[in-house]
């Protein structure tokens, strides 16, 4: 008995003593930064044809911008497949989730809560789809929009702290905003 409890002890001390298991980090240098572009609108119940997109990747994975005339807000980068996705090529290797604030269309009226960005890194783009929440069904009140998109890194990206938007000393000219 005097063996089971000392042995229950050292389990009990090792887990103690295990760090808390963390979420691997997903942002990799190729996906850090200031992205922008157009994505061309699928569905054919917009008049607009394509959204203007503008985003930035933290390396916390941490995503913020505008798609469309809507602010994406709790954006996250999260890995989109496993290893056998990747093996059978089946997927992309990143989606961004974020909720949406405001109407995606604003001239439209088209409105929707959510959006993914499945994506995967192409010669220094940034090449997928855009996908927002509704039904299969239902047009401007409540379909799907859907559009492909290629984002190029913006020409004046300077990678900021998410926290506090601190571009550090950058020189004036490459401190846009971030949507």
């Amino acid at each position: 008995m005097l063996k089971f409890e000392k042995l229950a002890g050292i389990i009990a001390a090792s887990i103690l003593a295990l760090p808390a298991v963390a979420v691997s980090q997903v942002a990799t240098p190729a996906t850090v930064g200031r992205w922008e572009g157009e994505a061309q609108i699928v569905v054919d119940w917009t008049r607009q044809r394509t959204l203007p997109v503008n985003i930035a990747i933290f390396a916390d994975d941490k995503v913020v911008g505008t798609i469309g005339d809507a602010k994406l807000v709790n954006g996250r980068l999260l890995r989109n497949r496993g290893w056998v996705s990747t093996v059978l090529q089946l997927k992309t290797d990143y989606i961004i989730e974020a909720y949406l604030d405001g109407a995606i269309i604003r001239a439209e009226a088209v409105e929707r809560a959510q959006v993914q960005v499945p994506f995967n890194v192409r010669d220094g783009r940034l090449e997928g789809g855009i996908n927002t929440s509704g039904w299969k069904a239902g047009g401007a009140e409540r379909a799907v929009l859907a559009a492909t998109m290629t984002l190029h890194r913006a020409p004046d990206m300077i990678i900021c702290d998410s926290k506090t938007a601190d571009c550090g000393s950058a020189p004036a000219v490459a401190k846009r905003p971030l949507p």
